[in-house]
């Protein structure tokens, strides 16, 4: 039924949540799991060098809740990939993304 589930990631308890419902459907039809980050610096960002350390700093931001609950993944056999794109709008770079991937569920 499901063969590719994008995980909008955020790092917050929803996102926790969702995490867990994700890892469980991908484990249920065997489908592959991406979680997606949106690395984006706020519209008051001076220079390109505050914008690009806002986006480094998001970035880390996200790598690093994910890699505190992989594991969730992990136990059942899921692989989870981590997808970091750069925007400005989270949620239509994540629906962007998602089209442009084909992914069955977001």
């Amino acid at each position: 039924m499901f063969q590719k589930i994008l995980l909008a990631w955020d790092g917050s308890r929803a996102a926790l949540r969702a995490l867990d419902v994700a890892v469980d459907i991908a484990r249920r039809y065997d489908a592959e799991l991406r979680a997606v980050g949106v690395a984006h610096s706020p519209t008051h960002a001076e220079t390109a060098a505050d914008r690009q350390m806002s986006v480094d700093a998001a970035s880390r931001y996200l790598e690093e809740t994910l890699a505190q609950v992989r594991d969730r993944a992990d136990r059942v056999g899921v692989a989870l990939e981590l997808v970091i794109v750069e925007g400005d709008h989270p949620p239509e770079d994540i629906l962007r993304h998602a089209h442009e991937h084909g992914f069955d569920l977001v």
